[in-house]
């Protein structure tokens, strides 16, 4: 049991520098870069592009959240603190970024609550029914498979 545990350790090791190896490739965005879809005085929704973080991790890489708050007004000390949802790096769309401190709560009460609805559309491998449909099955990272998702099981759960 401790050598699966050691392997399993050592196997998710490995996938976490990759990850970070591709953080590393975070495109740095300028003020001209940014398209704002809306902006009031509590938040903004940005126009994230694909090949960027929402926030720059431990290695301080290019993000989002830095480019919004180097050139937009906010009362928050950092973009760090203007993030209430994420998108992955290479996933585009619309981000929602707080301005102020009572935005901050309220956005994360709102998605920690589920009253949010997300959408999101994805390219898929093999054969499909039906054009469209609706998914609504718990996800995870694919450990094996990074930066891939999978639907999380029970089984799948135990492994980790």
């Amino acid at each position: 049991r401790e050598g699966t545990k050691k392997a399993i350790n050592a196997r998710l090791e490995k996938q976490l520098e990759k990850m970070r190896l591709k953080d590393q490739t975070s495109k740095q965005l300028t003020k001209e870069d940014l398209v704002i879809i809306h902006e009031d005085k509590n938040i903004l929704v940005v126009d994230k592009p694909s090949g960027v973080l929402t926030v720059p991790g431990r290695g301080k890489n290019p993000s989002l959240a830095q480019a919004i708050h180097e050139n937009i007004r906010t009362e928050l000390p950092t973009g760090d603190h203007m993030v209430v949802h994420r998108l992955g790096m290479d996933t585009s769309g619309l981000i929602i970024m707080a301005k102020t401190k009572a935005a901050v709560r309220e956005l994360n009460g709102l998605f920690r609550e589920r009253k949010v609805d997300r959408r999101y559309e994805a390219l898929v491998a093999g054969h499909m029914e039906k054009d469209e449909g609706i998914i609504s099955l718990p996800i995870m990272r694919d450990y094996e498979r990074p930066p891939y998702v999978r639907i999380s099981t029970d089984e799948h759960q135990w492994k980790l």
